[in-house]
């Protein structure tokens, strides 16, 4: 089909509107270039054509400000093509012929003149239509949104790039949220800190003395803090001293046993004195019991000084 040239500029156009399938299966409409006008009584299809070219362009009402008119559009569509779709052919302003179709319920399809998809933004760019019915029109001159939304069409790029640049700051500003309520937390504990600054200057004003000296009160709490400590140290050493005490005492447990066996060979024991030797070893024996007690009870007094030292140091750091 040709398409209509103003000088040097192609201007768009829509070409046809065709119907496959459904309750207005075969019907085809085609566009001269220039104004069209379609006429026929009531109830011929007038208003039909025209919502089926806005459903298939996707020109319907805005569905916030006029839902009402959006239902009956898609009702409408629903009950006449009914598992058909709508075909409509555009020229767009580079004077490329493209083919848009839509079914129910789907999104439009664009597709070159080979059949191939086409990214074509019906809205803006290369092909843009409004369509109107007489009722649409009657509302715009009504509602105030509607006037919005026509103005709004106008500058769609523009107001794309408001939007994408609108939600760029505040994607920044809730990044920027996220750094700053730490720090305001931090803020806020140092004012607490700040808060109490008053309290501890009074406090520091009293422990001062008329010209600003220590008193004798501050220099007794540090003499008797200094003594605490090395009392402290002491009872520590005097624990670290048992602690050695035991460990020898255990070492020494046993070591007579030990050493007992080698005082006499087995030809010395069976010798002319092995009498006396028998005795002597009797003796060893003996002694050897004893010492082990007494060892035994050395550790465990031991042990009891130790627990006496620990709570007798508690007491001190009281």
């Amino acid at each position: 089909m040709e398409h209509l040239v103003t000088g040097n500029t192609v201007v768009q156009r829509i070409e046809y509107l065709s119907v496959i399938g459904g309750f207005l299966d075969g019907l085809r409409v085609s566009f001269g270039n220039g104004l069209n006008t379609i006429i026929g009584a009531r109830g011929t299809g007038k208003t039909t054509v025209i919502k089926c070219i806005a459903y298939a362009l996707d020109t319907l009402p805005n569905s916030d400000h006029a839902p009402q008119e959006r239902k009956r559009v898609e009702t409408l569509m629903k009950r006449n093509l009914n598992g058909g779709r709508i075909e409509v052919g555009i020229r767009a302003k580079d004077g490329t012929a493209y083919k848009v179709t839509r079914s129910y319920g789907e999104e439009p399809i664009v597709v070159d003149a080979d059949g191939v998809a086409a990214t074509v933004n019906l809205k803006a760019g290369v092909f843009r239509a409004d369509v109107f019915g007489q009722n649409a029109v009657e509302s715009i001159a009504d509602r105030p949104l509607f006037q919005l939304d026509l103005v709004d069409s106008f500058a769609s790029h523009a107001i794309q790039q408001v939007s994408s640049r609108e939600k760029h700051i505040v994607s920044m500003l809730a990044a920027n949220a996220h750094q700053i309520i730490p720090l305001e937390q931090e803020v806020g504990a140092i004012y607490d800190e700040l808060a109490g600054l008053p309290t501890v200057e009074q406090k520091l004003k009293g422990f001062a003395g008329p010209a600003g000296g220590a008193t004798e009160e501050v220099n007794e709490a540090h003499r008797l803090k200094g003594l605490r400590d090395r009392e402290t140290r002491s009872l520590q050493r005097g624990r670290e001293l048992i602690g050695q005490l035991v460990q020898s005492l255990r070492q020494l447990q046993g070591g007579l046993q030990g050493r007992s066996g080698s005082l006499f060979d087995a030809e010395t024991a069976q010798g002319s004195n092995g009498d006396v030797l028998q005795e002597v070893s009797r003796h060893w024996s003996t002694c050897r019991g004893d010492v082990d007690r007494l060892l035994l009870q050395a550790v465990d007094r031991l042990a009891s000084l130790d627990g006496d030292l620990t709570r007798l140091t508690e007491q001190l750091t009281q």
